[in-house]
């Protein structure tokens, strides 16, 4: 069974932290709460919303850990950028210019270099995230 964890950038400092994500009733605010075995205490940290994104259960190359969001990079089809198809219920990579799509199987072959909320790194089209 894969762990359901989601990555968000904090408003405070824009770190990035990673546990449940949840947003309190009557409050617009997105938090992750962090997870630690073996304590009674769990840190809660205020989110920017937009960055929120859902561990996909699976690892790069190198055992990172692949969120949506993620850019990837290998092979010969260029970056690809980590998104959940809904239609068909999976996660896919997706190059945003010839729309090439990958099953999630074929993530392990390919390195996280980045995300679409982290500036400064060329996207397929031209484009920067």
């Amino acid at each position: 069974m894969r762990d359901i964890l989601f990555r968000g950038k904090c408003v405070s400092d824009g770190e990035w932290v990673e546990g449940d994500f949840f947003q309190p009733s009557g409050n617009g605010d997105a938090r992750i709460r962090l997870k630690y075995r073996d304590c009674d205490k769990y840190p809660i940290y205020i989110v920017d919303r937009s960055t929120v994104g859902q561990f996909t259960g699976l690892e790069d190359k190198n055992g990172k850990r692949i969120f949506e969001g993620d850019i990837l990079a290998g092979h010969s089809v260029g970056n690809l950028v980590v998104a959940w198809d809904e239609e068909n219920a999976r996660w896919i990579g997706c190059d945003s210019e010839e729309w090439f799509m990958c099953a999630a199987d074929w993530f392990v072959h390919y390195e996280v270099v980045g995300n679409i909320h982290d500036g400064g790194l060329l996207l397929p089209g031209g484009g920067k995230s």
